[in-house]
């Protein structure tokens, strides 16, 4: 059986108005153990380089989320134009699905300006990870926060149904944030769990997970990007996420 979105977002935005900080959400759906009986849950991986990945040198979540969610026993499709060159090793006889929608160095001006061009692959859900490249130009929260909500209202009007799963971003290694950049960060992060409360709707879900509270700097290869380890902590918070649409009811 088909997850039903609706439903989902319905039972989402009544979790939104009791102030939950990170949502989620139980369907009417899937059964995780016969996944073969079902229709693949299609997720679009969309934001900046922390999204693509650049293997040796730092990671994706996307591989490390991609071998959970088949630990689990689900069946998945990531959608996107963009699609890995690098070498995964397979799991349970399966290669990894390379296909994402990140760009190396994308603000969310940038996502704002391509964003349409994702409307032929329609996604049951979006993972949507921007907003660091423009903090450390030295943009300001509110200004980031502006053109995230935009992003947002664009993929629900593209995407009618779209559960939509957008980070409270991991800071960049401490050493390379002066206060100030702390500062809008936190209020960015902030304002993407109010954005998240607001534009969540009965017919389009939008959860906010928090990837920011407990992150070190040992999670990272270099000043920005994931190492295995916060990319495996990064798609461990999206795990959560992601199971809750099959929890009973």
């Amino acid at each position: 059986m088909r997850i039903d979105l609706r439903s989902l977002s319905r039972r989402l935005l009544v979790m939104t108005l009791l102030c939950v900080c990170v949502i989620y959400a139980a369907a009417t759906a899937a059964s995780p153990e016969s996944p073969s009986d079902d229709e693949p849950l299609t997720i679009l991986p969309l934001g900046d380089s922390r999204v693509a990945g650049s293997e040796p040198s730092y990671q994706s979540y996307r591989y490390a989320l991609w071998e959970l969610l088949i630990a689990q026993g689900l069946v998945v499709d990531f959608v996107g134009p963009r699609a890995d060159r690098f070498s995964y090793p397979r799991v349970n006889g399966l290669d990894f699905d390379p296909d994402h929608a990140g760009v190396p160095a994308d603000t969310t001006r940038d996502v704002l300006e391509r964003v349409r061009g994702l409307a032929s692959e329609p996604p049951d859900l979006v993972l949507l990870g921007i907003g660091g490249n423009d903090l450390m130009s030295g943009e300001s929260a509110a200004a980031v926060s502006e053109r995230l909500e935009r992003i947002i209202l664009e993929l629900q009007s593209m995407f009618p149904g779209v559960v939509i799963i957008v980070e409270q971003i991991a800071p960049a290694r401490m050493s390379v944030m002066p206060d100030d950049r702390v500062h809008e960060l936190v209020e960015f992060n902030s304002r993407v769990a109010s954005i998240a409360r607001e534009l969540g709707s009965p017919d389009s879900a939008v959860l906010a997970v928090d990837m920011a509270s407990g992150w070190t700097d040992s999670l990272l290869a270099d000043e920005v990007h994931y190492n295995e380890a916060g990319a495996a902590w990064v798609a461990s918070r999206y795990l959560e996420a992601i199971e809750s649409l099959f929890a009973d009811e």
